[in-house]
């Protein structure tokens, strides 16, 4: 029965991979038009290559495809106009520059979004499991849902931009269920909890499989992506279930966290036990809505300056405080930190200034008065709201025949509100409305991570008119590896914490979250920017690439259920030769006529 199984599974797999191939010979390819003044902006920017190397720079200064949308540095003028022609000198620069820009990613998802959107859901008093599913979700799958949004909100008549959003996504979790699942397979056996793995798995499948189903005619609606959106809510559902049963059957027996897959799992390796998970809230609630531990703590600063402490001491200690905020490593720490912990140190130093000036931090893992930083969020509360205004470009509007200085109103603003906080706060403790500042600080990490991540969409958009490949195959190994990494080091070093199931189980459920939440938010926002239809192309690369996942997902399914829940290092050598299979065959259709 279980060969039957699996030789199905692979006839569906080759007939899948047929497919594209077939479609990748049936696709004719139109000879350029010839480069004048007149069609220049109807030309394609890949007919750069058919005209001389004198012509390039102008052309690409000229056509309008070659124009950027968004972002801040013109990466297809870099070999044309500064390179002369360079194609490996451009692609080396790139893969310096993109691998800066996932560096950047990682940082400000790590030490300024993460701990505001889990101050917030301490704030909405939202248990472990939902905000595993929601918020937290959030946090973990950033990188691939803002690029995902940044990729359909350009202008796209096409679809092109969205073969580049939707390889990504497929490109990233065939990675991740294929490659960090087989090297932790490999060396770890593993006794998989049947329920959540069954739910990731089928809700994965099902995805993908409504994915293929909703962009195989060409074309997105809204009622389309609102209908991801229930399925988004639907898998919510499903885990909440899930964990209320499991809590049910063991409500006689002391209460563990579930290491099977559940929502707060695939977010964050964390060791809090669901019922247990008061505690620090009830922490959070004494300290931040009662007006108690504001007493005390107005007591002790009164008693402390009672003792001989001035104005210029205040100062001082403020501003102690913001040096240590723009640079929180000791020196000992850096001196003794591997070389290329220090590099990735000294890369993050720049945008680490600049986010540290601009997102403000609530985080409630620590003593509110050590995270307190006055200064600080004087500069954030002027800084912040500047910084938006430039990057979504309204600093400038023209209204009529005159222009607006929207960002001088919002700098005032934003200046009486910094006032505000500071005549009604103290030196050494949080006001009362210190939570609020978690809110703030979400909005500008969001907007921190779009400008980021359009860069990354520039310069893959680039690499792929350089190196003349399609945008979709630029999705599916380049920008998905990118988005991957973390859940590589992520899941490898948990299982290495003697923590192997749950690395295990976040393997399915990241890449099922960041497709859920990043494809009905990316629909969404692409059906309303593109008047209530977004056009979208099922090409031969996205075809093999969904067919390769989805039988990924049934192998694995099949494999574990056969072997008594097990996922062994056999499972860990399937795996990562099918991902090897898939690229193989990802290279073909892209290469052969």
């Amino acid at each position: 029965m279980a060969r039957k199984h699996v030789s199905l599974l692979l006839v569906f797999a080759i007939e899948l991979i047929s497919c594209g191939l077939r479609v990748a010979q049936e696709s004719t390819v139109n000879s350029p038009v010839p480069v004048t003044a007149s069609n220049a902006s109807e030309l394609k920017c890949v007919n750069v290559h058919n005209i001389n190397k004198s012509m390039q720079c102008s052309f690409v200064k000229t056509t309008d495809d070659c124009q950027i949308q968004g972002g801040y540095i013109d990466y297809i003028r870099l070999p044309y106009c500064y390179l002369n022609g360079s194609v490996a000198g451009a692609v080396v620069l790139y893969l310096l520059w993109i691998t800066f820009l996932f560096i950047n990613v990682a940082l400000t998802v790590k030490s300024f979004l993460y701990p505001c959107l889990d101050a917030i859901s301490k704030i909405l008093r939202l248990s472990e499991s939902v905000a595993g599913v929601t918020f937290l979700a959030l946090g973990n799958g950033a990188a691939d849902i803002f690029s995902l949004i940044v990729l359909m909100s350009k202008e796209d008549n096409d679809g092109s931009f969205a073969e580049t959003a939707m390889g990504g996504i497929l490109g990233g979790g065939l990675f991740v269920t294929s490659v960090v699942v087989g090297l932790i397979c490999f060396n770890y056996e593993l006794k998989v909890k049947p329920v959540p793995f069954l739910r990731d798995v089928l809700f994965y499948v099902a995805a993908v499989t409504w994915l293929l189903v909703m962009i195989i005619d060409g074309k997105i609606v809204v009622g389309e992506a609102i209908g991801f959106i229930c399925l988004y809510v639907l898998y919510v559902t499903f885990v909440l279930l899930s964990l209320r049963w499991d809590r049910t059957s063991r409500s006689s027996e002391e209460t563990h966290p579930l290491i099977g897959g559940d929502g707060d799992d695939r977010v964050e390796s964390r060791e809090t036990a669901i019922d247990g998970e008061t505690s620090e809230r009830d922490q959070f609630s004494e300290t931040s809505h009662t007006g108690k531990s504001e007493e005390i703590l107005i007591k002790e600063t009164d008693s402390l300056e009672s003792n001989g402490r001035t104005m210029r001491d205040d100062t001082k200690y403020q501003c102690w405080q913001l040096l240590r905020a723009l640079w929180p490593y000791s020196l000992d720490e850096f001196l003794l930190s591997k070389w290329y912990l220090k590099a990735i140190l000294v890369l993050q130093m720049p945008l680490r200034l600049l986010l540290t000036l601009t997102v403000p931090v609530v985080d409630y893992s620590v003593d509110s008065r050590s995270s307190w930083n006055r200064l600080l969020i004087f500069f954030n509360i002027i800084l912040g709201p500047a910084v938006t205004a430039l990057a979504f470009d309204f600093f400038l509007q023209e209204v009529g025949t005159a222009y607006l200085m929207v960002g001088l109103i919002v700098f005032a603003a934003s200046l009486v509100v910094a006032l505000l906080v500071a005549f009604t706060s103290y030196t050494y403790h949080p006001p009362r409305y210190y939570w609020a500042f978690s809110f703030l600080g979400f909005l500008m990490s969001i907007v921190w991570i779009y400008i980021i991540t359009s860069e990354v969409v520039n310069v893959l958009e680039a690499a792929s008119i350089t190196l003349q490949l399609s945008r979709a195959l630029v999705g599916l190994l380049v920008l998905a590896f990118g988005n991957s990494v973390c859940d590589l080091v992520a899941n490898f070093v948990v299982a290495r914490q003697g923590k192997a199931i749950m690395g295990f189980s976040a393997c399915y459920g990241s890449p099922l979250l960041n497709m859920l939440i990043g494809v009905a938010l990316g629909f969404l926002i692409a059906t309303a920017t593109h008047k209530g239809t977004y056009v979208v192309k099922l090409t031969a690369q996205l075809g093999v690439a969904a067919g390769f996942l989805i039988c990924g997902l049934l192998v694995a399914l099949i494999f574990v259920t056969l072997r008594r829940w097990k996922a062994d290092r056999l499972l860990g050598v399937i795996l990562p030769i099918a991902y090897i299979a898939f690229v193989f065959a990802l290279l073909c259709v892209e290469f052969i006529p």
